[in-house]
């Protein structure tokens, strides 16, 4: 957790600018985990967005319709729910210094663009 507020900390500095600019796209997000279990926070979410209740329901039923997927038990033992929740977790600043300490000394960087010379520091 610690790494994520200094992240999000250097992110909101360099990004955020005005305080108007944390509203629309930039506004916190509901946890969307609560809106696929509850068609009453659904309904509360999406009470102010001008879509027809008729099209309401059919993104609903179609968020359900993935519940099958992530409640299906994985080779691992863990659900796929399960699983994405196990990713989510932000590491500890030792987890994140330990992994870079024991990273592989190549060139090529992965899908955020840092290389391993970048992150070793």
């Amino acid at each position: 957790m610690e790494i994520l507020n200094l992240l999000n900390n250097e992110f909101f500095k360099w990004h955020a600018g005005e305080i108007d600019a944390l509203t629309g796209i930039n506004a916190k997000r509901p946890d969307w985990q609560i809106i696929l279990d509850s068609k009453e926070q659904f309904d509360l979410v999406m009470s102010d967005v001008t879509v027809p209740t008729k099209e309401l329901g059919i993104i609903w039923t179609a968020l359900q319709s993935t519940r099958a997927q992530l409640d299906e038990t994985l080779e691992c033992g863990d659900t796929l729910r399960e699983k994405i929740k196990k990713l989510l977790i932000m590491p500890t600043i030792e987890e994140w210094r330990n992994a870079c300490k024991h990273a592989s000394g190549g060139k090529a960087s992965s899908m955020s663009g840092l290389t391993y010379d970048i992150v070793k520091g």
